[in-house]
């Protein structure tokens, strides 16, 4: 069993960058170099540990990624990623020396290796990264961190708990004013999220809350202090923007549809700005699905032209012929 932990936890310190120490994971197993040692004689154990230096490592990628593929196994490693938070949560000499060690295992995209072996996680998977944040939002250094509770409402929000993501995000900024300096541009970026998908989910015709709820978010948007290629985390959000204006169009008068324009042409600066980006050669996927869905809005109207330059750019920076703009 102190073997099978060890591998393990092993397993999880590779998959999620945590850098534990050979002789941190020892302990927290309880297990003995000696009798790490010994298991080294038997051939199968060889097959997946490397005595490297003297310390025993995972040998193959491919096993970690199988570890996660195994039901029953992928089990005991969300069971022990809970445990090593909880490790260094309470035990006084771990929460001093690994700060950043806590903070990778609650960040989503360190554990979302624990989960998946793919880049987008499925509803199971969510609902299982949802389970660990809930086991161990109580414990010290999760209840007061602003970040726990940003991946938490994230998760949340994916999930379209709307109402618990609310908690969350008001969790989060009501620790962040605890902080000096701390900004909340992570949070107000998917808090906007939120105003904008909770607000199509809830409500179907009352456009004066809509409009009022659109500028609110929107205000989070434009006013964010992301830049550079953290500009991607804001430019996602507004690929919701036609979708908004489409639910609520019918309703909305002449006038409120071009105030509505107008104040969404203007992510068209952070756009430009994040696609002149010189070390930026290649438009990610994720922004130009957000561009694509937020030119849109524009299309038919006064803007269109004005969208020329930065579609050229966009072009320039989309070598997949498909995803271009015209």
């Amino acid at each position: 069993m102190a073997l099978r932990d060890f591998v393990i936890v092993q397993a999880i310190n590779s998959l999620c960058r945590l850098q534990f120490s050979y002789a941190d994971i020892c302990r927290f197993v309880n297990i003995s170099d000696s009798l790490l040692q010994s298991y080294a004689m038997d051939e199968d154990v060889r097959e997946i540990l490397d005595n490297d230096r003297q310390r025993f490592v995972i040998s193959s990628a491919i096993y970690t990624q199988y570890l996660v593929r195994q039901s029953n196994m992928k089990k005991e490693m969300i069971e022990a990623l809970t445990r090593l938070y909880e490790e260094c949560a309470e035990n006084d000499a771990w929460t001093k020396k690994y700060a950043q060690q806590r903070k990778f295992l609650v960040s989503r995209s360190n554990i979302k290796f624990v989960f998946s072996t793919q880049k987008k996680l499925n509803e199971t998977e969510e609902n299982e990264i949802f389970g660990y944040y809930d086991s161990i939002k109580n414990l010290p250094t999760a209840t007061d961190n602003p970040f726990f509770w940003l991946q938490f409402g994230i998760t949340a929000l994916n999930l379209e708990e709307y109402s618990f993501t609310r908690i969350c995000f008001d969790n989060a900024y009501a620790n962040a004013e605890k902080m000096n300096d701390f900004d909340s541009y992570q949070i107000d970026t998917h808090y906007a999220r939120l105003l904008l998908c909770s607000e199509m989910s809830n409500n179907h015709n009352n456009k004066e809350h809509a409009l009022e709820n659109f500028y609110v978010a929107h205000k989070l948007l434009w006013e964010n202090s992301n830049s550079g290629t953290k500009l991607s985390y804001v430019l996602r959000q507004t690929s919701l923007y036609m979708e908004y204006y489409q639910t609520y169009q019918k309703y909305m008068s002449e006038e409120e549809k071009n105030t509505y324009l107008s104040a969404a042409f203007k992510m068209v600066e952070k756009y430009m700005s994040y696609f002149k980006i010189k070390d930026l050669f290649k438009i990610p996927m994720d922004v130009a699905t957000a561009y694509r869905k937020y030119r849109r809005l524009f299309v038919g109207t006064p803007y269109q032209i004005k969208l020329k330059e930065c579609d050229a750019i966009y072009n320039l920076k989309t070598p997949q012929i498909d995803l271009r703009v015209r």
